[in-house]
């Protein structure tokens, strides 16, 4: 799914220099920050409720994935869920279908006779299906396809899902930060040049890319959150695209958020990549006035 891409990509290419500059980032991280939860509280500013924050990794093996009694019981406390996207809306695959195919240039286009056949050769084999099945969609939706085979187990598991099977046992209400529209609009941003470039780096190097992707796990699992930001901001993929991809959606966010808290207590699950950094939303919350304490 799209919403599954947007907040991975950036976490699933590393290449051979990311522990050098990961090192770096999380050594300027921790000196900025000591944050290091994925489960924050939100309270103060005027607030008769609490709000909560929650980082998200959005594709994981059933087994990495334990939510914590601190959650759960947050998560009882809220009156809705709010996602970066309201996942739960009417007629949201056919929607994704429809905008998928609306396509500024075909992926034959964007690569050689030969990345072509390698490609379609690796999703044949990966996947089950060759490439002509993806040839009249944006190249994005043919990474998020890519990213569902990173996590090495049969049938991993969507953070995201799992939670709003928890709202609907708890018949909470379930919103989103932003629309399908807002989420290929990012997209439109980027060539589909980089696009296919991000393709091709990625089936080249898949094998690692599954590897590295068990260090982003293990950070997750131990609420790891500097490190989980430094892969974020070192991997190759973001480059040029930390402005367009982040910040300015963390920007974007903290309006709704600040609106959604002034109603009812929200529990806001976001990918982890957004809580942390000078432009993170746990840095902009503090900036807005409100109080936000972790809860492990």
């Amino acid at each position: 799914m799209v919403t599954f891409y947007l907040m991975t990509l950036r976490v699933v290419r590393y290449g051979q220099h990311l522990w050098t500059g990961l090192l770096c980032i999380v050594c300027a991280l921790q000196g900025q920050t000591q944050d290091s939860a994925l489960l924050w509280k939100i309270s103060g500013n005027g607030l008769s409720k609490p709000s909560y924050l929650f980082g998200t990794i959005h594709l994981i093996c059933p087994e990495s994935l334990q939510f914590s009694d601190a959650l759960q019981s947050a998560f009882q406390q809220s009156e809705k869920l709010c996602l970066e996207m309201d996942m739960d809306q009417p007629g949201l695959m056919l929607k994704t279908m429809r905008l998928s195919m609306q396509v500024r240039q075909p992926l034959k286009e964007l690569f050689t006779a030969e990345q072509y056949a390698h490609i379609d050769q690796f999703l044949k084999d990966s996947l089950g299906i060759g490439l002509p099945v993806f040839h009249r969609m944006r190249p994005f939706t043919l990474l998020s396809a890519l990213y569902t085979k990173v996590p090495r187990c049969r049938k991993p598991v969507s953070v995201e899902e799992k939670l709003m099977e928890i709202a609907r046992r708890q018949r909470k209400e379930v919103d989103g930060l932003e629309t399908l529209e807002d989420q290929f609009g990012v997209f439109d941003q980027i060539p589909d040049t980089a696009q296919a470039r991000m393709i091709w780096e990625m089936i080249q190097d898949f094998s690692n890319q599954q590897t590295e992707f068990l260090h982003m796990v293990e950070a997750y699992r131990t609420e790891n959150l500097p490190v989980l930001s430094a892969m974020t901001q070192a991997a190759p993929d973001m480059a040029g695209f930390e402005a367009l991809l982040l910040q300015q959606r963390n920007r974007r966010w903290i309006p709704m958020m600040q609106q959604a808290m002034s109603n009812a207590s929200v529990f806001f699950a976001v990918g982890a990549g957004h809580l942390a950094g000078k432009e993170g939303l746990l840095s902009l919350l503090r900036k807005a006035g409100y109080s936000i304490e972790a809860l492990r």
